[in-house]
Protein backbone atom coordinates (compact mmCIF):
# COMPACT_ATOMS: atom_id res chain seq x y z
CA UNK A 1 0.00 0.00 0.00
CA UNK A 2 1.32 3.41 -0.99
CA UNK A 3 0.86 6.39 1.30
CA UNK A 4 -1.06 9.36 0.01
CA UNK A 5 1.14 11.87 -1.70
CA UNK A 6 0.95 15.54 -0.88
CA UNK A 7 2.95 18.56 0.08
CA UNK A 8 2.94 21.17 2.80
CA UNK A 9 1.07 23.65 0.63
CA UNK A 10 -1.67 21.54 -0.83
CA UNK A 11 -2.05 18.59 1.57
CA UNK A 12 -2.78 14.97 0.64
CA UNK A 13 -3.67 13.93 -2.86
CA UNK A 14 -7.46 13.64 -3.25
CA UNK A 15 -9.36 10.85 -4.92
CA UNK A 16 -11.36 12.01 -7.93
CA UNK A 17 -14.87 10.68 -8.45
CA UNK A 18 -14.02 9.22 -11.84
CA UNK A 19 -11.12 7.30 -10.30
CA UNK A 20 -13.42 5.92 -7.61
CA UNK A 21 -15.85 4.87 -10.35
CA UNK A 22 -13.08 2.93 -12.10
CA UNK A 23 -12.01 1.30 -8.85
CA UNK A 24 -15.54 0.18 -8.00
CA UNK A 25 -15.87 -1.40 -11.44
CA UNK A 26 -12.51 -3.11 -10.97
CA UNK A 27 -13.87 -4.63 -7.76
CA UNK A 28 -16.77 -6.14 -9.69
CA UNK A 29 -19.52 -3.58 -9.13
CA UNK A 30 -21.68 -3.37 -12.29
CA UNK A 31 -21.06 -0.10 -14.16
CA UNK A 32 -24.54 1.37 -13.65
CA UNK A 33 -24.44 0.66 -9.93
CA UNK A 34 -20.84 1.88 -9.66
CA UNK A 35 -21.86 5.21 -11.23
CA UNK A 36 -24.68 5.80 -8.75
CA UNK A 37 -22.64 4.51 -5.83
CA UNK A 38 -19.78 6.88 -6.66
CA UNK A 39 -22.11 9.85 -6.28
CA UNK A 40 -23.56 8.48 -3.05
CA UNK A 41 -20.12 7.89 -1.51
CA UNK A 42 -18.89 11.33 -2.54
CA UNK A 43 -21.97 13.30 -1.49
CA UNK A 44 -23.40 11.37 1.46
CA UNK A 45 -21.88 8.18 2.77
CA UNK A 46 -18.29 9.30 3.29
CA UNK A 47 -19.17 12.72 4.78
CA UNK A 48 -21.49 11.04 7.30
CA UNK A 49 -18.86 8.44 8.17
CA UNK A 50 -16.11 11.05 8.57
CA UNK A 51 -18.18 13.41 10.72
CA UNK A 52 -19.39 10.51 12.89
CA UNK A 53 -15.79 9.36 13.37
CA UNK A 54 -14.73 12.88 14.31
CA UNK A 55 -17.43 13.06 16.96
CA UNK A 56 -16.44 9.66 18.34
CA UNK A 57 -12.83 10.77 18.66
CA UNK A 58 -13.46 13.93 20.60
CA UNK A 59 -13.85 16.47 17.83
CA UNK A 60 -17.48 16.70 18.89
CA UNK A 61 -16.41 18.36 22.11
CA UNK A 62 -14.95 21.18 20.03
CA UNK A 63 -17.86 21.48 17.65
CA UNK A 64 -20.57 24.06 17.71
CA UNK A 65 -23.62 24.23 15.53
CA UNK A 66 -23.70 27.41 13.49
CA UNK A 67 -26.51 28.11 11.10
CA UNK A 68 -26.96 25.13 8.78
CA UNK A 69 -23.68 23.47 9.48
CA UNK A 70 -21.15 22.07 11.85
CA UNK A 71 -17.77 23.51 12.68
CA UNK A 72 -15.38 20.64 13.22
CA UNK A 73 -12.40 21.44 15.40
CA UNK A 74 -8.80 20.45 14.89
CA UNK A 75 -9.40 17.15 16.66
CA UNK A 76 -10.44 15.63 13.36
CA UNK A 77 -6.96 16.11 11.98
CA UNK A 78 -5.36 12.99 13.44
CA UNK A 79 -1.61 12.73 13.02
CA UNK A 80 -2.18 9.37 11.37
CA UNK A 81 -4.87 10.64 9.02
CA UNK A 82 -3.81 10.15 5.42
CA UNK A 83 -0.92 7.88 6.30
CA UNK A 84 -2.82 4.76 5.32
CA UNK A 85 -4.22 5.96 2.03
CA UNK A 86 -3.62 3.37 -0.63
CA UNK A 87 -3.77 3.19 -4.37
CA UNK A 88 -4.26 0.05 -6.39
CA UNK A 89 -1.00 -0.94 -8.00
CA UNK A 90 -2.78 -1.90 -11.23
CA UNK A 91 -4.08 0.26 -14.08
CA UNK A 92 -7.80 0.87 -13.65
CA UNK A 93 -9.71 1.83 -16.79
CA UNK A 94 -12.18 4.54 -15.86
CA UNK A 95 -14.36 4.12 -18.92
CA UNK A 96 -15.69 0.96 -20.54
CA UNK A 97 -17.70 -1.96 -19.28
CA UNK A 98 -15.13 -4.62 -18.51
CA UNK A 99 -14.39 -5.61 -14.93
CA UNK A 100 -10.89 -5.58 -13.49
CA UNK A 101 -7.50 -4.46 -14.65
CA UNK A 102 -7.58 -5.86 -18.14
CA UNK A 103 -4.39 -7.20 -19.64
CA UNK A 104 -5.93 -8.86 -22.66
CA UNK A 105 -8.09 -11.89 -23.34
CA UNK A 106 -7.40 -15.38 -24.56
CA UNK A 107 -9.34 -15.57 -27.83
CA UNK A 108 -6.70 -16.24 -30.45
CA UNK A 109 -3.88 -16.65 -27.94
CA UNK A 110 -2.86 -20.01 -29.38
CA UNK A 111 -3.19 -19.11 -33.05
CA UNK A 112 0.36 -19.63 -34.27
CA UNK A 113 0.27 -17.55 -37.47
CA UNK A 114 -0.46 -14.42 -35.45
CA UNK A 115 2.83 -14.85 -33.60
CA UNK A 116 4.57 -15.12 -36.96
CA UNK A 117 3.13 -11.83 -38.19
CA UNK A 118 0.81 -13.41 -40.73
CA UNK A 119 -1.77 -10.67 -40.65
CA UNK A 120 -4.06 -11.76 -43.47
CA UNK A 121 -4.14 -15.34 -42.21
CA UNK A 122 -5.06 -14.09 -38.75
CA UNK A 123 -7.83 -11.85 -40.06
CA UNK A 124 -9.26 -14.67 -42.16
CA UNK A 125 -9.23 -16.93 -39.10
CA UNK A 126 -11.13 -14.32 -37.11
CA UNK A 127 -13.73 -14.04 -39.88
CA UNK A 128 -14.03 -17.81 -40.39
CA UNK A 129 -14.77 -18.39 -36.70
CA UNK A 130 -17.16 -15.41 -36.57
CA UNK A 131 -15.50 -14.29 -33.35
CA UNK A 132 -16.54 -10.67 -33.79
CA UNK A 133 -20.23 -11.52 -33.69
CA UNK A 134 -19.99 -12.89 -30.15
CA UNK A 135 -16.76 -11.62 -28.59
CA UNK A 136 -16.08 -8.17 -27.12
CA UNK A 137 -12.86 -6.58 -28.27
CA UNK A 138 -11.16 -6.74 -24.86
CA UNK A 139 -11.48 -10.54 -24.82
CA UNK A 140 -8.97 -11.07 -27.67
CA UNK A 141 -5.30 -11.85 -27.27
CA UNK A 142 -3.31 -8.70 -28.00
CA UNK A 143 -1.06 -10.11 -30.73
CA UNK A 144 -3.96 -11.88 -32.41
CA UNK A 145 -6.03 -8.69 -32.45
CA UNK A 146 -3.11 -6.57 -33.59
CA UNK A 147 -2.43 -8.84 -36.55
CA UNK A 148 -6.14 -8.94 -37.40
CA UNK A 149 -6.22 -5.14 -37.59
CA UNK A 150 -3.49 -5.16 -40.22
CA UNK A 151 -4.99 -8.15 -41.99
CA UNK A 152 -8.36 -6.48 -42.26
CA UNK A 153 -6.77 -3.46 -43.91
CA UNK A 154 -4.66 -5.62 -46.23
CA UNK A 155 -7.76 -7.59 -47.26
CA UNK A 156 -10.09 -4.62 -46.96
CA UNK A 157 -11.64 -4.46 -50.42
CA UNK A 158 -10.61 -0.82 -50.81
CA UNK A 159 -12.12 0.26 -47.47
CA UNK A 160 -8.82 1.96 -46.57
CA UNK A 161 -7.50 3.75 -49.68
CA UNK A 162 -4.45 5.14 -47.89
CA UNK A 163 -2.13 4.04 -45.10
CA UNK A 164 0.21 2.23 -47.45
CA UNK A 165 -0.04 0.11 -50.60
CA UNK A 166 -2.22 -2.96 -50.85
CA UNK A 167 -0.99 -5.87 -48.71
CA UNK A 168 1.37 -3.51 -46.91
CA UNK A 169 -1.03 -1.37 -44.90
CA UNK A 170 0.03 0.39 -41.73
CA UNK A 171 -2.84 -0.03 -39.22
CA UNK A 172 -1.40 2.60 -36.86
CA UNK A 173 -2.03 5.18 -39.60
CA UNK A 174 -5.76 4.61 -39.09
CA UNK A 175 -6.16 3.39 -35.51
CA UNK A 176 -4.05 6.24 -34.12
CA UNK A 177 -6.52 8.87 -35.39
CA UNK A 178 -9.42 6.64 -34.35
CA UNK A 179 -8.02 6.61 -30.79
CA UNK A 180 -7.94 10.41 -30.85
CA UNK A 181 -11.53 10.62 -32.08
CA UNK A 182 -12.74 8.38 -29.24
CA UNK A 183 -10.77 10.34 -26.67
CA UNK A 184 -12.20 13.63 -27.97
CA UNK A 185 -15.66 12.17 -27.59
CA UNK A 186 -15.11 11.99 -23.84
CA UNK A 187 -13.23 15.25 -23.37
CA UNK A 188 -15.83 17.17 -25.39
CA UNK A 189 -18.71 15.66 -23.45
CA UNK A 190 -20.27 13.96 -26.47
CA UNK A 191 -20.26 10.68 -24.58
CA UNK A 192 -20.36 10.28 -20.79
CA UNK A 193 -17.75 8.34 -18.87
CA UNK A 194 -20.26 5.59 -18.13
CA UNK A 195 -21.26 5.03 -21.78
CA UNK A 196 -21.05 1.46 -23.08
CA UNK A 197 -19.16 0.38 -26.18
CA UNK A 198 -22.13 0.57 -28.56
CA UNK A 199 -22.94 4.09 -27.40
CA UNK A 200 -19.37 5.29 -27.92
CA UNK A 201 -19.14 3.65 -31.33
CA UNK A 202 -22.47 4.98 -32.59
CA UNK A 203 -22.06 8.50 -31.16
CA UNK A 204 -18.42 9.14 -31.99
CA UNK A 205 -16.74 6.56 -34.23
CA UNK A 206 -19.51 5.85 -36.71
CA UNK A 207 -20.11 9.51 -37.67
CA UNK A 208 -16.36 9.90 -38.18
CA UNK A 209 -16.32 6.87 -40.47
CA UNK A 210 -19.39 8.08 -42.37
CA UNK A 211 -17.62 11.39 -42.98
CA UNK A 212 -14.69 9.54 -44.54
CA UNK A 213 -12.42 9.69 -41.46
CA UNK A 214 -10.44 12.59 -42.89
CA UNK A 215 -9.78 10.68 -46.10
CA UNK A 216 -8.67 7.46 -44.39
CA UNK A 217 -11.84 5.49 -45.15
CA UNK A 218 -14.03 4.87 -48.18
CA UNK A 219 -17.42 4.85 -46.45
CA UNK A 220 -19.20 3.91 -49.67
CA UNK A 221 -17.38 0.57 -49.43
CA UNK A 222 -17.27 0.17 -45.65
CA UNK A 223 -21.02 0.66 -45.30
CA UNK A 224 -21.48 -2.69 -47.07
CA UNK A 225 -18.84 -4.51 -44.99
CA UNK A 226 -20.51 -5.47 -41.69
CA UNK A 227 -17.61 -7.63 -40.52
CA UNK A 228 -15.11 -4.79 -40.83
CA UNK A 229 -17.55 -2.58 -38.94
CA UNK A 230 -17.68 -5.17 -36.15
CA UNK A 231 -13.90 -5.11 -36.04
CA UNK A 232 -13.92 -1.34 -35.59
CA UNK A 233 -16.48 -1.63 -32.81
CA UNK A 234 -14.27 -4.29 -31.18
CA UNK A 235 -11.31 -1.92 -31.45
CA UNK A 236 -13.44 0.75 -29.76
CA UNK A 237 -14.20 -1.70 -26.96
CA UNK A 238 -10.51 -2.40 -26.43
CA UNK A 239 -9.54 1.24 -26.31
CA UNK A 240 -12.23 2.32 -23.87
CA UNK A 241 -11.30 -0.61 -21.64
CA UNK A 242 -7.71 0.53 -21.28
CA UNK A 243 -6.14 -1.58 -24.03
CA UNK A 244 -4.12 0.06 -26.83
CA UNK A 245 -5.03 -0.27 -30.49
CA UNK A 246 -1.75 1.03 -31.92
CA UNK A 247 1.26 -1.29 -31.97
CA UNK A 248 3.65 1.15 -30.36
CA UNK A 249 1.67 0.79 -27.13
CA UNK A 250 1.12 -2.98 -27.32
CA UNK A 251 3.42 -5.14 -25.21
CA UNK A 252 3.21 -7.85 -27.86
CA UNK A 253 5.10 -5.56 -30.28
CA UNK A 254 7.60 -4.10 -27.83
CA UNK A 255 11.06 -3.56 -29.30
CA UNK A 256 9.92 -4.02 -32.90
CA UNK A 257 10.33 -0.41 -33.97
CA UNK A 258 6.74 0.81 -33.84
CA UNK A 259 6.65 4.44 -32.77
CA UNK A 260 2.99 5.51 -32.87
CA UNK A 261 1.71 6.14 -29.35
CA UNK A 262 -1.66 7.29 -28.08
CA UNK A 263 -2.55 8.11 -24.46
CA UNK A 264 -5.04 5.96 -22.62
CA UNK A 265 -8.42 7.56 -22.00
CA UNK A 266 -8.06 7.15 -18.25
CA UNK A 267 -4.70 8.92 -18.17
CA UNK A 268 -6.28 11.98 -19.79
CA UNK A 269 -9.50 11.99 -17.76
CA UNK A 270 -7.58 11.67 -14.50
CA UNK A 271 -5.94 15.03 -15.22
CA UNK A 272 -9.33 16.74 -15.13
CA UNK A 273 -9.59 19.59 -12.60
CA UNK A 274 -11.38 18.57 -9.44
CA UNK A 275 -13.64 20.70 -7.28
CA UNK A 276 -13.59 20.32 -3.50
CA UNK A 277 -16.55 18.62 -1.84
CA UNK A 278 -17.76 18.07 1.70
CA UNK A 279 -16.17 14.63 1.40
CA UNK A 280 -12.73 15.98 0.57
CA UNK A 281 -13.02 18.70 3.20
CA UNK A 282 -13.94 16.50 6.15
CA UNK A 283 -11.36 13.84 5.29
CA UNK A 284 -8.27 15.51 6.69
CA UNK A 285 -8.87 19.04 7.90
CA UNK A 286 -11.16 21.21 10.02
CA UNK A 287 -14.16 22.43 8.08
CA UNK A 288 -17.16 24.67 8.58
CA UNK A 289 -20.51 24.46 6.87
CA UNK A 290 -21.20 20.73 6.79
CA UNK A 291 -24.85 20.41 5.70
CA UNK A 292 -27.16 19.96 8.64
CA UNK A 293 -28.62 16.78 7.16
CA UNK A 294 -25.16 15.21 7.16
CA UNK A 295 -24.61 16.37 10.74
CA UNK A 296 -27.91 14.86 11.89
CA UNK A 297 -27.18 11.48 10.31
CA UNK A 298 -23.61 11.48 11.64
CA UNK A 299 -24.83 12.30 15.12
CA UNK A 300 -27.25 9.38 15.00
CA UNK A 301 -24.51 7.00 13.91
CA UNK A 302 -22.01 8.27 16.47
CA UNK A 303 -24.59 8.23 19.24
CA UNK A 304 -25.30 4.54 18.79
CA UNK A 305 -21.76 3.32 18.17
CA UNK A 306 -20.09 0.84 20.48
CA UNK A 307 -17.69 2.32 23.09
CA UNK A 308 -15.07 -0.05 21.71
CA UNK A 309 -14.70 2.35 18.79
CA UNK A 310 -12.68 4.74 20.96
CA UNK A 311 -9.63 2.50 20.70
CA UNK A 312 -9.23 3.27 16.99
CA UNK A 313 -8.03 6.38 15.16
CA UNK A 314 -10.37 8.59 13.16
CA UNK A 315 -9.38 7.23 9.77
CA UNK A 316 -9.92 3.58 10.66
CA UNK A 317 -13.20 4.48 12.36
CA UNK A 318 -14.33 6.23 9.18
CA UNK A 319 -13.35 3.15 7.17
CA UNK A 320 -15.35 0.88 9.44
CA UNK A 321 -18.47 3.02 9.35
CA UNK A 322 -18.20 3.48 5.56
CA UNK A 323 -17.76 -0.27 4.98
CA UNK A 324 -20.96 -0.99 6.86
CA UNK A 325 -22.82 1.74 5.00
CA UNK A 326 -21.71 0.20 1.71
CA UNK A 327 -22.87 -3.21 2.91
CA UNK A 328 -26.28 -1.59 3.54
CA UNK A 329 -26.17 -0.55 -0.13
CA UNK A 330 -25.56 -4.13 -1.17
CA UNK A 331 -21.82 -3.75 -1.80
CA UNK A 332 -19.55 -5.94 0.31
CA UNK A 333 -16.13 -4.38 0.78
CA UNK A 334 -14.40 -7.10 2.78
CA UNK A 335 -11.66 -8.18 0.37
CA UNK A 336 -8.15 -6.73 0.81
CA UNK A 337 -8.46 -4.77 -2.46
CA UNK A 338 -11.86 -3.41 -1.44
CA UNK A 339 -10.62 -2.42 2.01
CA UNK A 340 -7.74 -0.62 0.35
CA UNK A 341 -10.22 1.48 -1.63
CA UNK A 342 -12.26 2.20 1.51
CA UNK A 343 -9.11 3.30 3.36
CA UNK A 344 -8.20 5.55 0.46
CA UNK A 345 -11.63 7.20 0.56
CA UNK A 346 -11.41 7.65 4.33
CA UNK A 347 -7.98 9.27 4.11
CA UNK A 348 -8.51 11.48 1.07
CA UNK A 349 -12.20 12.06 0.55
CA UNK A 350 -13.67 12.23 -2.96
CA UNK A 351 -13.57 15.33 -5.16
CA UNK A 352 -15.91 16.12 -8.04
CA UNK A 353 -14.91 16.40 -11.71
CA UNK A 354 -16.88 17.46 -14.75
CA UNK A 355 -16.64 13.88 -16.05
CA UNK A 356 -18.00 12.29 -12.87
CA UNK A 357 -21.60 11.66 -11.80
CA UNK A 358 -23.80 14.58 -10.84
CA UNK A 359 -25.29 14.87 -7.37
CA UNK A 360 -28.53 13.45 -8.75
CA UNK A 361 -26.85 10.33 -10.14
CA UNK A 362 -27.37 8.35 -6.94
CA UNK A 363 -31.09 8.43 -7.58
CA UNK A 364 -31.81 9.95 -4.15
CA UNK A 365 -31.33 13.29 -2.42
CA UNK A 366 -27.71 13.80 -1.47
CA UNK A 367 -28.59 13.86 2.22
CA UNK A 368 -30.63 10.67 2.26
CA UNK A 369 -29.04 7.73 4.07
CA UNK A 370 -30.55 4.28 3.41
CA UNK A 371 -33.02 3.12 6.02
CA UNK A 372 -31.40 1.15 8.78
CA UNK A 373 -27.99 2.76 8.48
CA UNK A 374 -28.22 4.18 12.00
CA UNK A 375 -28.39 0.62 13.23
CA UNK A 376 -24.67 0.08 12.83
CA UNK A 377 -24.10 0.09 16.57
CA UNK A 378 -21.70 -2.82 16.79
CA UNK A 379 -18.69 -1.02 15.35
CA UNK A 380 -15.36 -2.44 16.38
CA UNK A 381 -12.06 -1.49 14.80
CA UNK A 382 -9.03 -3.61 15.49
Amino acid sequence: MVAARGNKNHGPQRMKDIVLYGQLKALGVPPAKAWALTAKIRDTLHPVAAVAAAKLHGAGRRVARAGLGLDIGSGINDASLGAKAGSLAIPIPIVGTAVGAIVGGIIGAFFGPAKLGKASVTWNDMVAHQYLANTPGHAFDERYFGEALKGAMDEGNNVWPGCGPDRHKNPDCFFGPMSQVILQGYTSGRVPVNADTATVFNAVVLPWLQSGANGLVNWGTLRNEPTQQLLLEAATDRYINGLPIVRGDMQAYAGQGYTTHEPSISSVLMRAPAAPTVSSAVATQPVAGVPSQIVAQASAVAGQASPAISSANSQSTTSSILSQMLAQNGVGMSSPAAQQVVSQIAAQGVTQTSYGPSAAASGAPSWLIPAGIVGIIALKVL
